[in-house]
């Protein structure tokens, strides 16, 4: 941790695209768990080819390091949602900082998601604190925000149940890996 970081941040690093290198700085919260370096790199590789102009939703953004690094890699934009006011004060730190095309929305994530919506994002990020278990309500809540055929990545602890959340005949698993105590998971939205 560098002088001018705070002991109580949570720091991430940008690992690719015009912004390498550059750091993420977060309050240290309950449950704020950065995705990490390698997790990114292996979900990066796996979005090689959608994520060039892609519009992007971050429902648990906490240090935002998934949808910054989709904005670094040649993203479009990007909504980020964190409940947290000293989270998302830090999230548009960093997006004034890096002159990133992002909105920050100070909000519970699924209020979010049960609003009024209209598909229009092609990648969303549903990583919230796994002590929280929100996937089901966030996937379901993301459903209608998505645009046919949007892919979704979706962190959780390898030991939940992902089967049953994805049995829907709406998602398609495109890519999972385990990765130490982290099971990712890449799922394709079916066109209605």
């Amino acid at each position: 941790m560098n002088r001018n970081t705070p002991s109580k941040a949570v720091q991430a690093r940008i690992s690719g695209g015009q912004w390498r290198g550059r750091r993420l700085v977060a309050p240290r919260l309950p449950g704020l768990r950065p995705s990490g370096s390698r997790g990114r790199e292996v979900l990066f590789n796996w979005l090689q080819g959608h994520i060039a102009g892609a519009h992007c939703l971050d429902a648990f953004a906490g240090t935002g390091s998934l949808a910054f690094e989709a904005l670094s890699r040649g993203a479009a934009h990007a909504t980020l949602l964190e409940q947290d006011r000293r989270a998302a004060a830090a999230l548009r730190a960093s997006a004034e900082q890096l002159q990133a095309e992002a909105k920050v929305q100070c909000v519970d994530a699924l209020v979010w998601l049960r609003a009024a919506a209209e598909p229009r994002y092609d990648i969303a990020f549903i990583d919230p604190p796994f002590d929280a278990q929100l996937w089901a309500a966030a996937l379901s809540g993301v459903m209608p925000w998505l645009r046919p055929g949007a892919l979704l990545y979706l962190e959780m602890p390898v030991q939940s149940d992902h089967t049953s959340l994805v049995e829907s005949d709406r998602w398609t698993i495109r890519k999972q890996k385990r990765l130490g105590q982290v099971h990712m998971l890449l799922l394709e939205l079916a066109p209605l």
